[in-house]
């Protein structure tokens, strides 16, 4: 089985409790046409839309944002000085962050779109900064946590 399987149904799965997904719109990408996939989405109902053979064009709108997405992790990265190997976890903050975001087309954050309740941001923090996690420690008067860097 492809990751791309694995991860749509681990997608399904986190989404399944704000409701259902009707489609599933990429390119003519292999990771999109395998069988295990096609049949995915039969199982739960979900329509696949591909765009035209050789036409980037018509995956702008996706393209674009992943550019954002990017463009907002390298500037995370940049300016907590963290070397490039831990992008991964700078994009799923940048992607935090946007679905947080105000946006002037919708008239709403896509966190309130998506969940119906407004988001909290209280517990934004910044990316790289110092942050302790809490270890559990048999010892009576041993330290209770550990410094660490905050990810995401």
């Amino acid at each position: 089985m492809s990751d791309t399987v694995v991860a749509t149904e681990r997608f399904l799965a986190n989404v399944s409790s704000f409701g259902t997904v009707k489609r599933l719109r990429s390119d003519n990408g292999t990771e999109y046409t395998f069988k295990e996939l096609q049949s995915l989405c039969v199982r739960n109902r979900i329509k696949h839309e591909r765009s035209a053979p050789y036409s980037p064009h018509q995956n702008a709108t996706a393209e674009r944002g992943w550019c954002t997405l990017f463009e907002m992790a390298c500037c995370l990265l940049l300016d907590a000085k963290f070397p490039k190997e831990l992008w991964t976890y700078a994009v799923k903050m940048a992607a935090y962050i946007r679905n947080r975001c105000y946006n002037s087309r919708t008239r709403q954050t896509p966190f309130y779109l998506f969940t119906g309740c407004k988001p909290d941001l209280s517990n934004l923090h910044l990316f790289g900064t110092v942050c302790f996690a809490y270890e559990q420690n048999k010892m009576k008067l041993g330290a209770c946590c550990k410094k660490g860097v905050f990810l995401g």
